[in-house]
């Protein structure tokens, strides 16, 4: 995970070595004749719902939680996507566990959105806005499979978007509030997806690419 400066954000560099570490774990897959999907099914049938890996992976030294699945086959926006949280006080029976973002992928396994989502639909522990973004930072995969390089690589060169989302899950969640008064707003399974960005990873690399001094 990139460092970040005192408003939240990854530096330059800092984004422009996620870019890089993105890049190379995704070169890797790919260069062996496999997909960031294909790895992450690692040869089994993919069954709508199902979580790979199945016990999801957990960071044991900072908490930091993964998984990937998908709804329907054939869905137009993602082939599936993979859910990210945060356990800051390490996994385990009783204690907190907030996810942060997902990372929408499409059939060749290329990120193409980011999105937040409602609690019901990953039984999280629910915090305001403020106190998870300041959670964004601890959110590092050590290991070096190139599937954890790939996430960890996401949170650096998105960390200010991943921000800006969480705060549009609020917003929506309070907009939904307002105009439904008196129900469970958390629970609602009409407000599913609360904020969601589309990502065009070229165009970013490209960007980044483009700041480089001459």
């Amino acid at each position: 995970m990139t460092e970040v400066v005192p408003d939240g954000r990854p530096d330059e560099d800092g984004r422009l070595a996620a870019a890089a570490a993105l890049v190379s774990a995704l070169r890797e897959i790919e260069e062996r004749g496999e997909n960031l999907i294909t790895v992450l099914l690692d040869g089994r049938e993919f069954v709508a719902l199902k979580h790979y890996p199945e016990d999801d992976r957990i960071d044991p030294e900072t908490g930091a939680q993964f998984y990937f699945h998908a709804h329907h086959p054939g869905d137009p926006r993602e082939a599936g996507h993979i859910h990210c949280f945060l356990n800051p006080d390490g996994k385990g029976e009783g204690r907190p566990i907030h996810h942060l973002a997902a990372i929408g992928l499409d059939a060749t396994g290329r990120p193409v959105r980011l999105f937040t989502v409602n609690r019901w639909v990953v039984e999280d522990d629910f915090i305001p806005a403020a106190d998870l973004i300041d959670f964004l930072p601890r959110f590092r995969l050590t290991g070096q499979s190139p599937v954890e390089r790939f996430v960890d690589a996401m949170f650096g060169m998105f960390g200010a978007e991943i921000a800006g989302l969480i705060a549009g899950r609020d917003h929506a969640i309070a907009r939904f509030a307002e105009a439904n008064q008196g129900v469970d707003v958390l629970a609602d399974q009409r407000l599913e997806v609360t904020s969601d960005l589309p990502i065009d990873l070229p165009e970013v690399l490209e960007k980044l690419s483009a700041s480089l001094p001459d």
